[in-house]
Order: C-alpha cells, then sequence, then structure tokens
C-alpha cells in the first residue's frame, strides 16, 4: 500500500467517525440543532397564590423534609434558638454587628490552637 492511498483511506475513516459521532450525538431521532427529548416529568403543583408567604415557607420545609434533605432541629440547636431569641434585639444587633466587622489578625490554625490549649 503506498503512502498516498493509506491518506485517503485515513481520511475516509475520519470521515465515517465523524458521521457515527454525529449519529449518536442525535439519538432519538433528532435533528442536528433540534431540542432535545427529555422523559416527561409529572409534577402536582397547586395554587399558591392564596397563601401568604408563611404558608409558603412552610410548605416548602414540608416537601424539603419529605425528600430528606433538611433535617428537624436537634435539642441542644433549639435551645440555642430559643437562648438567642431571648435576647433584646439591640443586643442581638450589637453582636451581629461585631460579628461581620470581626477583624482577624491570627491565623485559622492559630486560634484553634489556642482553644486547644
Amino acid at each position: 500500500m503506498t503512502l498516498k492511498q493509506l491518506e485517503k483511506k485515513i481520511a475516509a475513516v475520519e470521515k465515517r467517525l465523524t458521521v457515527l459521532e454525529n449519529k449518536t450525538r442525535r439519538s432519538n431521532g433528532r435533528k442536528a440543532g433540534a431540542l432535545r427529548k427529555t422523559r416527561a416529568r409529572r409534577t402536582l403543583r397547586s395554587d399558591i397564590s392564596a397563601l401568604t408567604e408563611r404558608e409558603k415557607q412552610a410548605r416548602a420545609l414540608e416537601a424539603l423534609r419529605a425528600r430528606g434533605m433538611i433535617s428537624e432541629p436537634t435539642e441542644r440547636e433549639k435551645q440555642i434558638a430559643a437562648e438567642w431569641m431571648a435576647r433584646p434585639e439591640a443586643e442581638r444587633k450589637h453582636i451581629l454587628e461585631q460579628f461581620y466587622n470581626l477583624k482577624l489578625e491570627k491565623s485559622l490554625s492559630d486560634i484553634v490552637i489556642e482553644n486547644r490549649r
């Protein structure tokens, strides 16, 4: 086989490969550039326009819990939240302001080492 014949054969194989790759990309009889067919999903949606914001949030939380994406807070977490909410509003704002404006001069690893002593 000559070099010219070999180059022609390689070009033909590359062309065939391109055609096959395009066919596999267009599965389900799709044309190039056509919309992709997806499996139809049935969703149950109710009219939520009449609900208050709190009711919408309650429904969202219920759906997330049903799917296991969030869990109920532990007793310790509930206790900490109750202590936080028992503080006066001005004190909570002051604590949050301090937290957000905190300037750390030490690295996190130094702080952890100090707290372990």
